[in-house]
């Protein structure tokens, strides 16, 4: 799997396409492309930077979508351990004192937000 020369491959397959939907087919090829490149286990987590799966082999015959502990958030795509969302949207921060000796405490947002490109998640 090479993302770069699939996406390459595509973009010549349509250069020569002579109608108005140029641009739709190229776009539809290249989510298609996409697409199944964020269905494989390769990468790592953005939050705790852990392999998504060790194991190459495992890795080959599973998909993403296959496991339950892994999530994808839907704007943006990017992809989580589903417990290191967890931690990040519900989890209290750690309490910091200011120089006086306080605590400064931390509200949990009201909005729930990519911990990567911080983009709504509806």
């Amino acid at each position: 799997m090479n993302i770069k020369r699939d996406i390459a491959e595509s973009m010549k397959d349509h250069v020569n396409e002579e109608d108005e939907g140029f641009f739709y087919n190229m776009h539809e090829s290249l989510r298609e492309i996409l697409s199944s490149y964020n269905d494989t286990l390769k990468g790592r987590c953005s939050v705790c930077l852990e392999q998504f799966c060790e194991d190459e082999e495992q890795a080959l015959e599973e998909t993403f979508t296959d496991r339950k502990d892994l999530v994808r958030i839907d704007g943006c795509f990017h992809r989580f351990h589903l417990l290191c969302v967890y931690r990040d949207w519900f989890m209290r921060r750690h309490v910091e004192k200011d120089k006086f000796g306080n605590n400064i405490e931390f509200e949990l947002a009201d909005e729930l937000r990519c911990p990567v490109c911080r983009s709504d998640v509806k």
